[in-house]
C-alpha cells in the first residue's frame, strides 16, 4: 500500500539530498559553481521575494502557498474564497454553506442563484 509523503518527510529528503550533493562536490567544484547550498537558499529566497513584489502579493503569503505544495504559478493565480464569491456577486456565507454543509461542488454553488426570502 502506498501512502502520501508528508511535507515534513519531503523536506527531510530534500535536505538529505542537498547534504549528499554538498559532500560529493570538491572545493574547486563549489568555487566553479560559485553557489554553495547556503548561497543558493538565499538566492532562491530573494528571487521569491522579487516574484512576490512584482506580482503585488505579500512574500510570506507566496512562501506559505509554495510550502504547502503549490507551484509558483498556482500560488500567484490562487484566489481567496471571498474574492471568488465577490466576483460572482454572491454572499460568502451562502456559498460556504453550499460547499461545506450541503456538499455541493464549487461550480454548482457559484452558478446556482440564491433564492429570495418570502
Amino acid at each position: 500500500m502506498r501512502r502520501n509523503i508528508s511535507l515534513y518527510e519531503r523536506n527531510a529528503v530534500q535536505e538529505l539530498g542537498d547534504l549528499i550533493a554538498r559532500l560529493t562536490l570538491t572545493d574547486e567544484e563549489k568555487k566553479a559553481l560559485n553557489q554553495t547550498p547556503e548561497r543558493k537558499y538565499v538566492c532562491e529566497r530573494n528571487s521569491l521575494r522579487n516574484i512576490a513584489k512584482k506580482n503585488g502579493i505579500a512574500y510570506h503569503t507566496l512562501y506559505h502557498r509554495v510550502k504547502k505544495g503549490l507551484t509558483i504559478e498556482e500560488a500567484l493565480a490562487w484566489q481567496p474564497f471571498r474574492s471568488i464569491c465577490d466576483n460572482h456577486d454572491l454572499e460568502y456565507h451562502a456559498v460556504y454553506m453550499r460547499v461545506n454543509q450541503y456538499g455541493w461542488s464549487l461550480d454548482r454553488a457559484l452558478n446556482t442563484p440564491i433564492r429570495g426570502r418570502g
